[in-house]
């Protein structure tokens, strides 16, 4: 290997590569960032979705500038597509419903954006659930024919068929007239219950009938309802039959 000849004139050539270096033009890297949120992890079918975020450039705000928003649903499927634009400072918000169809499960929200020259894309996601529903699934009774004074024992069964805790009313009536009510009643996600009671009707025939007050959110009320067949309240003694099993009607 070769040496220098002059050793003297080291650290001379040191100070002309170091003052080379120097001169060439530093080369500034400008940075275009796009962040994108939603208000929860979750949402339920029938409620706002919102989704927000920001676009900068080199951390300063890119006002009055388009960004680009695509949602796939857990297939894949483009669900919402739209052309937002960001407020003078830099924010942008989009608040949608997805139908009351809509798969359930993991949607993906996809941004993007391009400003002088350059492009920026981000992504998150939101899961959605079922909207609320609490149903009557049952009301059972101790007997369809009782003699006059005797009470009639009720079971109204209860299912909540969403996947959170509901709080909710129940409201029983006899011959269209609410005889008693259940207020606050606490059910948590995909569990039932049993409300039990019971009442003397009054002589002839009689109806009862179950109403669930809907939840924020509940969509499917056609379940909120139930009816039994129609209870015979005899005046001729036959004695009180209150032990037997119930009838599921």
């Amino acid at each position: 290997m070769k040496t220098l000849a002059n050793p003297r004139f080291l650290p001379v050539f040191v100070l002309i590569l170091i003052a080379v270096a120097t001169s060439i033009p530093y080369a500034y890297s400008s940075t275009l960032t796009l962040t994108v949120f939603t208000t929860e992890p979750s949402y339920k079918i029938g409620e706002d979705i919102n989704v927000y975020g920001s676009l900068k450039y080199d951390d300063s705000p890119v006002p009055l500038w388009p960004v680009a928003v695509e949602i796939q649903d857990p297939i894949g499927t483009l669900v919402v597509t739209r052309s937002l634009q960001t407020d003078v400072n830099g924010a942008y918000t989009l608040t949608f419903k997805l139908p009351t169809n809509a798969r359930l499960g993991t949607y993906t929200v996809y941004v993007s954006a391009g400003y002088k020259g350059e492009t920026a894309s981000n992504q998150t996601t939101f899961v959605l659930h079922p909207s609320p529903d609490i149903a009557v699934t049952d009301i059972a009774v101790s007997d369809m024919r009782l003699v006059e004074g005797y009470d009639l024992s009720i079971s109204i069964i209860v299912a909540n068929q969403g996947v959170e805790t509901e709080v909710f009313a129940v409201t029983a009536f006899l011959n269209g007239r609410p005889v008693e009510s259940f207020q606050n009643v606490l059910l948590d996600g995909g569990k039932t219950i049993a409300l039990d009671t019971a009442w003397g009707p009054p002589r002839g025939w009689n109806t009862i009938s179950v109403y669930i007050t809907p939840v924020p959110l509940e969509i499917d009320i056609l379940d909120n309802t139930l009816n039994t067949g129609t209870i015979l309240v005899s005046p001729f003694p036959r004695g009180r039959n209150l032990g037997g099993p119930f009838i599921q009607l």
